[in-house]
């Protein structure tokens, strides 16, 4: 402590002493300047009196305060007499801060953490008091609060002091002033909450890495100490709320300070030489993010990256120890990652992607992952989805449970339904049974998006029954999924988002002819047949696809789920139209064998159509028609007239413009060739009639006669009906 100096004397010390008290006790008339005059003196001289110094110092401040939430409150009226009074008091506070300032400058070692403790434990009362007053913002307000408290002088003073101390002990001893501020945020949470913003915004962090380190002391003094066979309860704890409570309010600003923090302790803490870092660290993270969403985030992203299957083993030595002293504490540990896990709204893909990786380790890491680890995860997994389950069923009851892990996952359910075709085995159920739930979850949209992307992206029979077992979970409680799935795939087909077309319908077919013959689809409650039936129309440009294989494949489908038995005229004309178009492309494949069973297609759907006189008419009208057009004569033996194989420009000429193009060449001498067009305007030359005839084209003759012989089934099939009525 500071000493008297040389020509002070003990009757100087005694004098100043005696006025003090008389000034305190209110004995004798003392003015506030020569009180507290004597009070810093007796600070410097008499370390004993340090006590009673500062309680009349903290009045001090007070009455400084009070008088400034008086002109807050009352700033309207006649402030003169408050203002004198406002005014010397803060002369004597900036007298008492300087003469603090210098304790601190001088001596660091010893008066920094006194005085540290009292400037927090004052800022933490002025706080609590005037917390309710008129014109204070309300705690959670944390900006409006902290402005308030630094426009006012003794406040501002105050922690202007504290922050003077820790940058004395930041060095040196900030486990001592990290201590003060936990117990003072303890001890006056929330409205305390503004001095920790303002002291951690200037040392983040030093500030973040000792908050850290005093809440992992603090759990492992108070029953945080794995293998004793209890798990720590909050209210043992009071620094971990306080040390989520300062984390949480430097995260705005210094996340990524937060970041580095609890990834050096966690790094620090597998190889550390201190038992209580090594076992401890672990379960203080997790019991942070149970109190943070916000270190719960950074937990399921920074954490899981870190992760590796060297690290996985080295954390399976620390937690060894803790599974065979205390099993049943250990697996109450593994229901708190649980828990944290479906809490978790950011990075649940990548924790379920790491838990799958780690359970059935494919390749290298096969090798290098521990059983237990991987029992470990297993277990994990299987509670995981327990939890889920209820949570989904009792969501359906009620509609007011959320779920965080399946709101985060649904967003990703293209890239599940994707991993759930390439696995098998016990990954597969995981992920079969995880993507029911989300589909309860999120609703019909989301399942019929896990849906169409199955139908479209399944490449063999055990991929594509994964779309039965989905509908046959879900269709219970979403009863209009599969409709809700034709649409969607209807829309994908006609704005030609997909480019597996053939095989998406591929898919589809195979699934409308199992309905059709298995017995076991009467056990669905909708089926894929009757949802496509109500709205077939939209599948009929289909028909016109280049891909002859495409429309067989949607014609197949038609034949299977049955044309309506009325339709209008326009639908009329276009389905008849297309499957005319379609047989005669048919007719071109060299393949007789394929061409005869598309035609038979042809054909079946032909049948459906020809119940009324107007539909075999208008087929055979289109037949008729197309057979004497010179694209499809040729494949019945006919002949091209050579003269329809000159080049033509079908576009429509101005007489204008073409005289204006001759108006800017150069000038010639007139001749016939100058003055006259030698051609169609726009279309150049008129064609040579020396043209080259095309060849004959060579057909087979028993392909052709083939050919014609389909051609007449048609005609006789389609009119069939017609001929009865005929007169004879």
């Amino acid at each position: 402590m500071a000493t008297a100096t040389e020509n002070l004397t003990s009757k100087d010390v005694l004098t100043d002493l005696r006025l003090f008290l008389q000034g305190v006790n209110r004995e004798k008339q003392v003015s506030n300047q020569a009180l507290t005059k004597s009070a810093l003196y007796l600070l410097q001289t008499l370390p004993v009196a340090r006590h009673a110094v500062f309680e009349y110092l903290c009045n001090v401040f007070e009455e400084a305060v009070q008088i400034q939430m008086k002109q807050l409150q009352f700033h309207e009226f006649n402030q003169d007499d408050l203002g004198e009074s406002s005014n010397a008091l803060d002369s004597i506070i900036q007298d008492a801060c300087g003469v603090l300032f210098n304790f601190i400058k001088t001596n660091p070692a010893a008066w920094a953490p006194i005085i540290s403790s009292w400037s927090l434990e004052l800022l933490g009362h002025l706080s609590g008091k005037y917390s309710t007053h008129r014109g204070v913002p309300h705690s959670g307000s944390l900006n409006e609060l902290l402005q308030l408290w630094m426009t006012c002088k003794p406040t501002k003073s105050l922690i202007e002091v504290a922050t003077e101390c820790f940058a004395a002990m930041v060095k040196g001893a900030p486990e001592v002033c990290v201590d003060s501020l936990l117990e003072a945020s303890v001890k006056y949470s929330p409205h305390f909450d503004w001095v920790v913003a303002h002291i951690g915004s200037c040392f983040p962090t030093t500030i973040i890495t000792r908050v850290l380190m005093s809440g992992l002391k603090d759990y492992y003094q108070h029953g945080g100490k794995p293998g004793e066979g209890h798990m720590s309860s909050d209210d043992k704890m009071p620094k971990m709320a306080s040390a989520v409570g300062i984390l949480g309010h430097l995260a705005s600003k210094h996340g990524q300070d937060i970041r580095n923090a609890l990834m050096k302790l966690f790094e620090a803490s597998l190889t550390a030489e201190s038992e209580m870092i090594r076992k401890t660290t672990i379960p203080f993270l997790l019991k942070l993010a149970s109190l943070s969403p916000m270190l719960l985030n950074i937990l399921t992203t920074d954490l899981i990256n870190a992760l590796t299957p060297e690290v996985l083993n080295q954390l399976n030595t620390i937690l060894s120890q803790w599974k065979n002293t205390s099993h049943q504490e250990y697996e109450s540990f593994l229901l708190l990652v649980v828990h944290l896990v479906i809490q978790s709204d950011i990075g649940a893909y990548q924790v379920l992607q790491f838990f799958l990786q780690a359970a059935i380790p494919t390749g290298t890491e096969a090798k290098v992952i521990h059983e237990d680890i991987q029992d470990t995860c297993s277990f994990l997994i299987d509670q995981l989805l327990r939890e889920v389950q209820s949570a989904v069923y009792h969501r359906q009851n009620n509609g007011m449970v959320e779920v965080p892990f399946l709101a985060s996952l649904t967003p990703k359910v293209k890239e599940l339904t994707r991993m759930l075709l390439q696995s098998d085995g016990m990954i597969s159920l995981w992920l079969m049974k995880l993507l029911s739930y989300v589909a309860l979850y999120s609703g019909e949209e989301c399942t019929s998006e896990i849906l169409v992307c199955i139908i479209s992206e399944a490449t063999n029979y055990r991929q594509l029954s994964r779309c039965l077992d989905l509908q046959s979970t879900v269709e219970v409680k979403l009863g209009d999924v599969l409709p809700c799935t034709i649409h969607r795939l209807v829309d994908m087909l006609n704005t030609q988002q997909m480019d597996n077309v053939k095989q998406l319908l591929g898919n589809l077919l195979c699934l409308v002819q199992w309905e059709s013959t298995s017995h076991v689809a009467k056990e669905y409650r909708s089926l894929y047949q009757y949802c496509i039936h109500q709205q077939w129309e939209s599948f009929l440009p289909l028909l016109t696809n280049s891909d002859t294989k495409i429309a067989i494949t949607m014609l197949k489908i038609i034949n299977i789920v049955k044309l309506p038995k009325v339709l209008s005229s326009p639908v009329t004309l276009t389905l008849c139209s297309s499957l005319s178009e379609l047989f005669f492309r048919i007719l071109e494949i060299e393949d007789s064998k394929t061409a005869f069973e598309m035609v038979t297609v042809c054909k079946q759907c032909m049948k459906q159509l020809i119940n009324s006189s107007y539909v075999q008419t208008t087929i055979l009208r289109f037949f008729i028609e197309a057979l004497f057009t010179k694209e499809i004569s040729v494949l019945f033996g006919g002949k091209i007239d050579p003269s329809s194989l000159a080049s033509e420009k079908d576009t429509y000429t101005k007489l204008k413009e073409e005289n204006m193009k001759h108006g800017l060449s150069l000038t010639l001498p007139r001749s016939h060739s100058s003055v006259f067009h030698a051609g169609v305007i726009g279309k150049g030359l008129k064609p040579r009639t020396h043209v080259q005839v095309l060849k004959q084209v060579k057909n087979n003759l028993y392909q052709e006669h083939a050919k014609i012989k389909l051609i007449f089934g048609k005609i006789r099939t389609c009119s069939k009906s017609l001929l009865k009525h005929l007169p004879p």
